[in-house]
């Protein structure tokens, strides 16, 4: 009963209460052996919250999978062959998507993006990858920043999310950059600046529209998507699904 009464009368403090962990985004990869998760712990020094991906293998100890300094780990999901773990990083060159093993080891990015990735999906057959991203800045954005300089007109400070899709080949990646650049060795000293880039994604859809969800189909040669005039929450009620053709880029509404 003295303990009791102990712990009716302990407190806790407002620093104790906020550097509670806590555990989310559970996934079971695709064959059942493993688990992964995020762990969201609080950084005093940098005044930031940080959230890394845990893995369990087969029932053992879990153990920590990533460590972005500075940053968190995010949006982990296993690769359709449960051996690959992908999640999005912001590592000093905008948020990209970077592949980490199961077994551990240093995750390396699979997307170079000017703009940043948002959401992503992997196609069920394991050989792309979809994901959005924000317009770019418009000639007329650009005129206006560069003659008023920085300002935001109430309603209309957003910007449209499109999809792109990306080819997937895990020695593709791993190689980027390491095989030579020619074919006969006449070529040897000629730059070919694709033979050290990773592969380029390919716009998927265009218009004065915003994507705010998407799916792929189970045959892995479609996407749906849902769209709304543009990303605010009172747009929702006018938000409609479509449905995009990967081989033509042809959309339909459903």
């Amino acid at each position: 009963n003295a303990v009791c009464v102990a712990q009716l009368k302990s407190t806790t403090s407002f620093e104790q209460w906020i550097s509670l962990k806590q555990v989310g985004g559970a996934a079971i990869s695709p064959d059942g052996k493993n688990i992964l998760y995020s762990v969201t712990s609080t950084d005093w020094t940098a005044n930031n919250y940080d959230s890394e991906l845990w893995l369990s293998r087969n029932g053992e100890i879990p153990f920590r999978l990533t460590n972005t300094t500075g940053g968190s780990s995010s949006n982990g999901v296993f690769t359709p062959n449960s051996q690959w773990i992908s999640f999005t990083a912001d590592r000093g060159n905008k948020t990209q998507i970077f592949l980490i093993s199961i077994y551990g080891g240093e995750a390396f990015p699979i997307t170079k993006d000017d703009e940043g990735v948002g959401n992503y999906r992997w196609s069920k057959d394991g050989t792309k990858i979809a994901y959005t991203k924000p317009e770019t800045d418009s000639k007329k954005d650009k005129g206006k920043k560069e003659r008023y300089g920085g300002f935001g007109v109430e309603g209309e400070e957003f910007k449209v999310n499109h999809l792109w899709v990306l080819n997937f080949s895990i020695d593709s990646i791993m190689n980027a950059g390491l095989l030579p650049c020619y074919t006969k060795p006449a070529d040897s000293n000629k730059v070919n600046p694709s033979c050290y880039t990773l592969p380029k994604a390919t716009r998927l859809t265009e218009g004065s529209f915003t994507v705010s969800g998407f799916e792929w189909s189970p045959d892995s040669k479609q996407i749906a998507f849902t769209r709304q005039p543009d990303p605010l929450i009172n747009s929702g009620v006018h938000a409609d699904i479509a449905i995009v053709n990967i081989s033509d880029k042809k959309v339909n509404t459903v």
